[in-house]
């Protein structure tokens, strides 16, 4: 461990410049070095301040978007405490914090690249393709992001004068009823019905299973919860987050049904082996 901390400057002055390489080999095995020596708690938040910018590009670029997705959900993970290094320590917690948390899902998972990835994969899917390593890495990414952002953030907005002394834009505010996280639920609500009959479509259809977990949970804390009853339905001054809520959850029930429906004998006789009996 000596030996690696003791080459921490080189080695942010290497992953620097391979980062911004134009060859997509050169980026990813940067970026795995990136990940190992992420894991290994050497990276503080003064190394990642350098690097983290170095990353975002390489999630929107086809070449290196396995890896980045990779990298970039390790450091979210990290951020939440769902990861420890090997030494057991935690160097990166709450590195991506709410403003960095607000960025990518307002500058990355809710932006075109996301959307035209998705929609091809579902249409892929309707056509009897499974979905690529691509598409499988931005999926992952978009469920960790959005289960990162409603257990740590969406519930717990900052009182308005720290916000303002540490300079953040109050209209970037995620809440229920920002357009961000609007479409950012509308993609958990895809990857729920995302369509298919193998082992891979139902894997993905079970990615959103922690960030609904945790809106189910935080929500009902928050009063958010159908019937009488003082607290409930939204609380008094918030029936335009409980109208949000409460939609998400009427679509997802809706989505869940559609993936519960039996189709015909005719279609399940083309299903690949094995898939019948998942569908069960």
């Amino acid at each position: 461990m000596a030996s690696l901390s003791s080459t921490i400057p080189h080695l942010v002055s290497t992953l620097s410049s391979s980062l911004t390489s134009s060859s997509p080999s050169e980026v990813t095995s940067a970026l795995g070095c990136f990940v190992s020596y992420l894991n290994a708690g050497q990276l503080s938040h003064t190394e990642l301040t350098t690097l983290y910018p170095l990353l975002l590009p390489h999630l929107s670029n086809t070449s290196t978007v396995i890896a980045a997705c990779t990298a970039v959900e390790e450091l979210v993970e990290r951020s939440a405490g769902l990861s420890q290094n090997i030494s057991g320590s935690s160097s990166a917690t709450r590195f991506v914090n709410r403003q960095r948390t607000s960025e990518l899902v307002t500058g990355w998972a809710t932006a075109p690249f996301v959307a035209s990835i998705l929609s091809s994969a579902i249409q892929d899917a309707r056509d009897g393709s499974e979905p690529d390593d691509e598409t499988l890495a931005v999926f992952k990414l978009v469920a960790t992001l959005a289960d990162h952002l409603i257990s740590t953030f969406l519930f717990d907005p900052p009182p308005p004068s720290s916000s303002s002394a540490a300079g953040f834009d109050p209209s970037s505010l995620l809440t229920l009823r920002h357009p961000a996280v609007h479409a950012l639920l509308s993609l958990l609500l895809e990857l729920s019905g995302f369509p298919g009959h193998s082992a891979e479509s139902y894997a993905v259809n079970e990615l959103a299973q922690g960030a609904w977990l945790n809106l189910q949970e935080l929500g009902a804390d928050e009063g958010f919860v159908a019937g009488p009853g003082d607290g409930r339905e939204g609380r008094a001054g918030k029936e335009g987050e409980w109208g949000v809520y409460r939609g998400v959850w009427e679509a997802l029930a809706g989505k869940v049904r559609e993936r519960a429906t039996r189709p015909t004998e005719d279609e399940v006789r083309g299903w690949p082996k094995g898939a019948s009996s998942l569908s069960t």
